[in-house]
């Protein structure tokens, strides 16, 4: 495995120490899969991401965050959940232009693509900008609000620092109790299943 592959392969890392998975995880993507995935929405996911589902599958992280999952047969559903996203953000942009969205949105090129919300509402996207999805970055919008926040980092990046308390967030200030890991120790994985 040459140097870039071993990176990938350990890409959890960080994240597995102090976040450990499920030990029946459930809605759990396998490789084979994630090509239909991906033809389906019309671009490559972030690897990172992809390790991610395969290893925790669906669920909450840090009793906050959700992460869409594409295997998810409930309302975590990736698939249906970048259509539906997607189709509120261009109404809002329709009606106010870019002062309230000022991304373009996915499948425009460096277009925002939802992956995950929190239990007020917030939302998480991916900016697509570039060829190489392992290099997109995070933006956080605030649940009924024209605030944005961009996170330098990657998916995994973002989580870790989300978990581990380090994350620096106006967004998330005050709405997430950042005392979990004083408390268990580490980070907690809440399973859920797709009724959710």
């Amino acid at each position: 495995m040459d140097n870039d592959g071993e990176a990938m392969a350990r890409i959890l890392d960080p994240l597995l120490n102090i976040m450990p998975p499920p030990t029946e995880p459930v809605e759990c993507g396998i490789w084979e899969d994630w090509s239909r995935i991906q033809r389906y929405l019309g671009t490559r996911l972030p690897i990172d991401y992809k390790r991610f589902i395969n290893t925790y599958g669906s669920g909450q992280t840090g009793d906050f965050l959700w992460v869409y999952n594409p295997f998810s047969k409930g309302h975590l559903n990736l698939l249906e959940r970048v259509f539906s996203d997607l189709g509120s953000l261009r109404v809002i942009k329709a009606e106010f232009g870019f002062e309230e969205v000022p991304y373009h949105l996915y499948a425009e090129p460096g277009g925002l693509l939802p992956w995950g919300y929190t239990d007020n509402g917030d939302v998480l996207y991916w900016l697509t900008k570039g060829e190489n999805p392992d290099q997109w970055t995070i933006a956080i919008n605030e649940t009924r609000s024209p605030i944005w926040e961009e996170h330098q980092g990657y998916f995994v990046t973002f989580l870790t620092k989300f978990v581990s308390g380090e994350l620096a967030s106006k967004i998330f200030d005050g709405k997430w109790e950042r005392k979990m890991l004083r408390k268990h120790g580490c980070a907690l994985f809440t399973l859920s299943v797709g009724e959710i």
